[in-house]
């Protein structure tokens, strides 16, 4: 077993005292008598205290050689081997005691500090899958939305739509309806102003459709200047009538883009009823087949796609 450094040093420094006690008792012994002996406490707490338990046992075996010359170097008449006995047998109890506390105390110290590391690395390791959880959780909601308007992207759209979809087919009854929108003028817009100018009013539009719609309904962006809202549960044809009402007064407001005043509207697709459908991808290409017929109306129109559409 390798011995430390440090265990050296403590292990001299309580010899050391051991000797120093010798010199002492020398020295006084002719006038305390047998209470010369009680110095034996010196080097008996040195032990103890440096060394801990064993360090009891280790004044023991080299105190009986110390007191042995003590005891021959010193003619008194109390110097008697009983009281050398008596005082390494105290002093050696009295030295593993020390040793015993010191132990303790040293124990409760590690054990504090264990407890303090393991607290420390807990809260490391709670802060890191913190960390992870926001990481993943940022990941997936970049994969999910579009990073300019910050609505759901067209990945998310179709999740939800295929929902809503299951759902439709279970309850006949209620109505889930696919708006398909395109923002006139806006192709002019950017290449005249700026794609700057451009994002600005996409933004503007994403707000704009987001506080028009229900809190159950979708607003999409699917690419460019193209929108999908996913009208969820709406009871009758007129209540998706009255929300694309809405969503058009809203975007034919004027814009203030960057201080400059744009007027702008938009054309509507719509598919009335996705249950009536086998393909999801069917819904989107008649809701944008009904959005190039409202285009082809006039600005601000909306169509209801119409199997005749596709003639």
């Amino acid at each position: 077993m390798k011995i430390s450094r440090g265990t050296h040093v403590r292990f001299l420094l309580a010899l050391s005292s051991l000797l120093l006690y010798a010199l002492i008792y020398l020295g006084i012994q002719p006038y305390l008598g047998l209470w010369a002996a009680a110095f034996n406490i010196i080097p008996a707490a040195a032990f103890g205290w440096l060394m801990g338990v064993r360090g009891g046992f280790f004044y023991l075996l080299i105190a009986i050689p110390i007191n042995i010359i003590l005891f021959n170097a010193v003619e008194s008449p109390y110097n008697e081997w009983s009281t050398h006995f008596l005082g390494i047998s105290t002093f050696t109890l009295a030295s593993i005691g020390i040793g015993w506390m010191r132990d303790l105390s040293s124990l409760n110290d590690r054990i504090r500090k264990q407890a303090i590391e393991l607290a420390s690395e807990r809260k490391l390791l709670q802060e890191e899958i913190i960390r992870r959880t926001q990481a993943e959780e940022k990941l997936v909601y970049e994969t999910l939305h579009d990073p300019l308007t910050d609505l759901p992207n067209r990945r998310l759209f179709f999740n939800r739509l295929e929902h809503s979809y299951t759902w439709s087919k279970r309850n006949p009854d209620s109505l889930c309806a696919v708006l398909y929108l395109d923002i006139n003028k806006f192709k002019t817009i950017n290449d005249n102003m700026g794609h700057e100018v451009g994002d600005h009013m996409l933004k503007q539009v994403a707000h704009r459709l987001k506080s028009t719609v229900r809190e159950m309904d979708t607003v999409a962006r699917m690419g460019g200047d193209e929108f999908a809202i996913l009208l969820g549960a709406a009871s009758t044809a007129e209540d998706v009538i009255t929300i694309i009402q809405r969503i058009q007064a809203q975007l034919a407001l004027p814009y203030d883009l960057l201080g400059r005043e744009i007027v702008s509207g938009t054309s509507i697709g719509v598919v009335m009823s996705i249950a009536a459908y086998q393909q999801l991808d069917d819904i989107l290409r008649d809701a944008d087949t009904a959005m190039y017929h409202a285009k082809a109306s006039g600005d601000n129109q909306f169509k209801v796609f119409d199997v005749a559409m596709k003639e």
